[in-house]
């Protein structure tokens, strides 16, 4: 088996199998269909390969007759790079281009005409037959009410050369004199604007022009169903809705909903229908009065707002702007919605412009506006909601009140502000209706120190309010008046209960007639009854001390005429002071107590009791240097806060030293409480 699998892989008979495999595979190949224009070409390298086999042949059969073979690993050439190619430099040639001076400031090139695609709802019409109907060119828009003509030519940009562009159409002269552009100046009711300049708008565009004719052609035009007749709007959208944009069957639905608007009713509806509309009223105001479009607005403002959230974002600036440009008050209806939109308004002061009347709605709105602490996340609001809704926007609005008639904290008002305003920002409106809005206004929304008062006074409404409820835990308050606290303390002064003082009745712990037995008796002082206690208790002592008691020392009996001295006392007789010892002399005191002598202890302030230095930790609180006296007595002062607000949990059910950011420092609100118990 080993003689023939050698035999098999033999050169010779590997060779002669190549050989006569190649042969049979280049004959196939001649006989096949696809043959090259030369077929001899194949024919002749057969002896070519003939002659390799046999250069193999007779290689493997010297090398079988010789050494044996030795195996070779083929060479790794991974890291072989290669040659680096040429590099092969053309040198330019600039005998084709030619070189000149361009003018930056020149008008552009007129655009070169392209085919273009025309889309299935558009047809081109050429220049020379649009020119010879209409005088310039463009191209036919179909829409629902036909086919229209949209020109071309005002879509061209543009440039602020010397010279105007050879298709440019002489533009409107503006007045130079700001005076002349001036279309209204008044003072509205109010305390907060000063003047309002309404100016025309400085721009000649007239990107818009075409939506105000159309939005006039609409108007005239009757609806097609009644507005009693019950009927689904036809699906509308679109970012910047125009009247181009909708099929007959969309503007049969605009039509029916803007005349169910006009009847004070609110369908159901897509909201570029009701953009439309609003534009629609921006536009005309020659047609709509403006007293009417006031009532439009608020009407689709009050109908939509909560289908269609995003009308607060818009109409918050475009309403201000329709009323400032027509000199039109803001509506009453408006009022309930404010502390939603004045939030989301840019110019804040047209809604908070009230009167005295409205300064109640001012402070419920401020509390939205201007806090910054939210009453309705406190842990104590849930159980007391109705009074929390109730009481707190009502005492906040009594202090800003009073503030405001006297005119102090931030109705100060030592600043006026100056404000210039692009009317109907992102709406589709024409210039000739566009205008420029110059404000001179005071507010109360715009001070640095605006939302740290009206946050104190929301935190102490808070607070008296707990006091209502029986809440002892307090907020901590900062930059209130006295004149403030009083306002509120006066508005929930009658709902804050009495303290009561709890006294034990006197018969749970004493009998009845108890108390006679310490009162004085009538008859007077028996100095007779004092002279014998006194006798006694000079026997008494002879007995203790161990001398015998000489009945020889007289022992002054009481005579009623012998006046008494002036302390009340029974005179002495002068042998008994004889016998008193006399006192000893400065020198005969020892300078130094003897070693075994216990010295009494002494009260310092490394060992003070606890008490001790809980009270001495409070008056240091009191004087408002809780931090220095830790450090000087070496105490921790988060432990020595802790040991102190421990106590008064006990005492009052809260604590009384708060962490303010550098230190501890007292609750105000609690001085009273610390006062009395130290």
């Amino acid at each position: 088996m080993a003689d023939k699998h050698s035999r098999d892989d033999s050169p010779e008979l590997l060779a002669d199998r190549i050989r006569k495999n190649v042969r049979a595979r280049i004959e196939a190949s001649l006989k096949g269909p696809a043959l090259p224009d030369n077929g001899t070409a194949h024919v002749e390298t057969l002896p070519a390969v003939e002659m390799e086999a046999d250069s193999l042949s007779s290689v493997d059969r010297v090398s079988r007759t010789s050494d044996p073979p030795v195996r070779r690993e083929p060479e790794d050439d991974f890291w072989d790079l290669g040659k680096p190619k040429p590099k092969v430099y053309a040198k330019p040639d600039f005998t084709g281009h030619s070189l000149s001076v361009t003018d930056v400031n020149g008008a552009d090139p007129e655009p070169e005409e392209k085919p273009v695609k025309a889309a299935a709802s558009e047809r081109i019409i050429p220049r020379d037959e649009f020119e010879a109907k209409h005088g310039s060119s463009g191209r036919v828009i179909r829409t629902a009410d036909g086919y229209r003509s949209v020109p071309t030519s005002d879509y061209r940009r543009r440039t602020g050369s010397h010279k105007p562009a050879p298709a440019a159409q002489p533009a409107k002269k503006r007045a130079v004199n700001p005076e002349d552009s001036l279309v209204r100046s008044y003072r509205p009711e109010g305390f907060l604007i000063d003047r309002i300049d309404v100016r025309c708008w400085e721009s000649e565009v007239e990107f818009y022009g075409r939506f105000a004719a159309d939005a006039r052609t609409s108007h005239d035009a009757a609806p097609v169903n009644s507005p009693d007749t019950q009927i689904t709007p036809e699906p509308f959208f679109s970012y910047v809705p125009q009247y181009a944009h909708m099929t007959a069957k969309q503007v049969e639905s605009y039509r029916w909903i803007r005349e169910n608007i006009r009847h004070g009713r609110t369908p159901s509806c897509d909201m570029p229908y009701i953009l439309l509309y609003i534009y629609e009223i921006i536009n005309l105001p020659d047609v709509i009065p403006p007293e009417e479009g006031v009532k439009l607005l608020t009407n689709i403002w009050l109908g939509y707002r909560r289908t269609i959230p995003r009308l607060d974002s818009l109409l918050c600036e475009w309403f201000s702007d329709y009323c400032m440009i027509h000199a039109q008050p803001m509506p009453a209806q408006i009022l309930p919605i404010l502390r939603e939109i004045v939030p989301k308004a840019q110019f804040k002061e047209f809604y908070l412009n009230l009167s005295e009347d409205a300064l109640s709605e001012i402070g419920r709105i401020l509390i939205e506006v201007s806090s910054d602490y939210d009453f309705r996340m406190s842990r104590y609001y849930e159980p007391n909601r109705d009074l929390y809704e109730k009481h707190i926007p009502a005492a906040v609005s009594a202090a800003l009140k009073a503030q405001f008639l006297s005119r102090r904290g931030i109705f100060l008002f030592d600043r006026t502000y100056k404000m210039t305003r692009d009317s109907f920002c992102g709406a589709i409106v024409s210039s000739g209706i566009k205008r420029r809005i110059d404000l001179e206004f005071r507010s109360f929304t715009r001070r640095a120190d605006s939302r740290e008062l009206v946050t104190a006074l929301v935190k102490y409404a808070e607070n008296r309010l707990r006091q209502v409820a029986g809440v002892k835990a307090k907020l901590g308050v900062d930059r209130i008046t006295p004149e403030d606290t009083a306002v509120i303390d006066a508005y929930f002064a009658p709902m804050i209960p009495e303290k009561k003082q709890k006294r034990p009745a006197e018969d749970a712990y004493m009998p009845v007639d108890y108390m006679k037995n310490y009162e004085s008796e009538d008859s007077g002082f028996d100095f007779s009854a004092a002279a014998a206690i006194e006798r006694e208790s000079w026997v008494n002592t002879s007995r203790l001390t161990g001398d015998e008691f000489h009945e020889s020392i007289p022992v002054p009996e009481y005579d009623p005429d012998e006046p008494v001295s002036a302390l009340g006392e029974i005179s002495a007789d002068p042998t008994l002071a004889e016998q008193e010892e006399p006192e000893p002399a400065a020198d005969a005191i020892p300078e130094s107590a003897p070693d075994n002598a216990v010295p009494e202890p002494e009260q310092t302030e490394d060992n003070e009791s606890a008490d001790d230095q809980i009270r001495a930790g409070l008056r240091a609180a009191l004087a408002g240097r809780f931090r220095a006296w830790c450090r000087e007595n070496s105490l921790y002062e988060g432990e020595m806060a802790d040991r102190i607000n421990t106590v008064f949990l006990d005492e009052i059910g809260d604590v009384v030293l708060e962490d303010s950011g550098s230190g501890f420092t007292l609750i105000e609100d609690y001085r009273e409480d610390v006062e009395q118990w130290l």
